[in-house]
C-alpha cells in the first residue's frame, strides 16, 4: 500500500561542498560587477506612496463607520428583550 502523504512531504537531502559554495560566490561576484558598471542604466520600479496612503485611510474610515453603524444597531436592539418562541404571550 502506498501512502501518498508520505511521498508528498518527503524532504530530499542535498549535499553541498565547498566547490558549490565557490561557484555561488562567483555568480555573486559577476552580478556585482555587472551592477557596478557606470554606463548601464538601472531600472527602478516606483509606486505612488501618497495615493496608497490615501486609499488605505479611506478604506479604514469606511470600515470604522460600518463598525460604528453596526454597534449602534446592536445597542438599539439591546433595549428590548427578544421574545422566545417557546413562551406563550
Amino acid at each position: 500500500m502506498l501512502d501518498w502523504k508520505v511521498f508528498v512531504v518527503r524532504q530530499w537531502m542535498h549535499e553541498r561542498t565547498v566547490h558549490h559554495a565557490v561557484g555561488e560566490l562567483e555568480k555573486i561576484r559577476r552580478t556585482m560587477q555587472a551592477l557596478a558598471q557606470a554606463d548601464r542604466v538601472q531600472k527602478v520600479a516606483t509606486y505612488d506612496g501618497p495615493q496608497l496612503d490615501r486609499d488605505r485611510a479611506e478604506r479604514h474610515a469606511t470600515a470604522r463607520q460600518a463598525r460604528q453603524n453596526l454597534l449602534a444597531q446592536l445597542d438599539l436592539s439591546d433595549g428590548a428583550p427578544t421574545p422566545c418562541a417557546n413562551e406563550a404571550p
